[in-house]
């Protein structure tokens, strides 16, 4: 069962859509800790879709899946407009969320900068955060800072999205719209997804009346690209999180290095790297059954080492 919820005050409640795990009557039949899912920079949860009902039937349906809209992405774009974004914020968003939603435990999964957003919600939690987060996946990037040298196709991206936004504004065939984002992107599976985050925003009866727009907000995303490349907790600044962390990295990414090892083994000391073959940044998207048969085989591990706790 899908259903969705939207921001209702000004903490930000983030958007969300829920997979609702199936219970019995059984006493066995008992409702797991959710997994929330955390997409990445210009995404939203309506990517994950399709991804978050392969991982929820992997999982024998016995956990909430919670896909949640990061600020100035998604549907929570549309309610809060342009807000600036920093991971301290954003990790206080969804523990408020979370907390709205009455769920005590979770395990977070985050892609890229969802990523970040996850590392940063876990080491929230050590400072004595409302949602106890009992495992962290990081799906292709490390929680460090990044150099703009790092992220030069990104940061050409956001540029391109915040250039292009009055011109798509003002046109009002599909057509038009998708001709600007083929003139401005050379790569494919970029142009591709360029193309899939174009709307044509309702304003009266007469569609054709209103000009394309991007999903997300640019404007915001583009005020914040400092912070979106910075991460907030430095090693031995920070108390680690002593959960569980699975790596996901793509094999023909080079977003997760050697060199941040170091500083991912002082933040999340129970961490290990795991290798998807024939994945690129976009690990979910490449290789869909590979990276939820790695979440799960996780998760169970993480479920024995909490019962034999217990």
């Amino acid at each position: 069962m899908l259903i969705t919820a939207m921001a209702t005050n000004a903490l930000r409640y983030l958007a969300h859509s829920v997979l609702l795990a199936e219970t019995s009557s059984s006493s066995s039949s008992i409702r797991k800790p959710p997994i929330i899912l955390l997409h990445g920079l210009l995404g939203s949860s309506r990517n994950f879709q399709n991804w978050a009902r392969l991982l929820w039937n992997k999982l024998n349906r016995k956990h909430d899946v919670v896909v949640v809209d990061l600020p100035n992405h998604g549907r929570t774009a549309t309610r809060f407009g342009d807000v600036s974004m920093n991971y301290l914020e954003m990790a206080e968003d969804l523990q408020h969320t979370l907390h709205r939603l009455c769920v005590s435990q979770v395990h977070i999964v985050g892609h890229s900068m969802g990523a970040k957003v996850c590392a940063a919600t876990a080491l929230s939690e050590q400072k004595g955060g409302s949602v106890e987060v009992l495992s962290t996946t990081f799906m292709d990037l490390s929680p460090v800072r990044y150099e703009d040298s790092d992220f030069v196709e990104v940061l050409s991206t956001i540029d391109m999205c915040l250039r292009t936004k009055e011109e798509i504004g003002s046109v009002f065939q599909r057509q038009d719209a998708l001709e600007v984002v083929n003139r401005e992107i050379s790569d494919k599976n970029l142009r591709l997804f360029l193309q899939s985050s174009l709307e044509q925003p309702k304003k009266n009866a007469d569609v054709s009346s209103s000009g394309f727009a991007w999903k997300f907000n640019i404007g915001g995303i583009h005020a914040s690209r400092e912070a979106i490349a910075d991460f907030p907790f430095a090693p031995g600044s920070a108390t680690p999180c002593l959960k569980p962390c699975l790596i996901l990295k793509g094999q023909t990414s080079n977003y997760i290095r050697s060199l941040h090892l170091d500083s991912i083994k002082q933040l999340f000391p129970y961490f290990y790297v795991r290798s998807i073959a024939n994945a690129g940044h976009n690990v979910h998207f490449d290789k869909p059954d590979e990276t939820v048969a790695a979440i799960v085989s996780f998760l169970g591990k993480v479920e024995e080492m909490t019962q034999g706790k217990e």
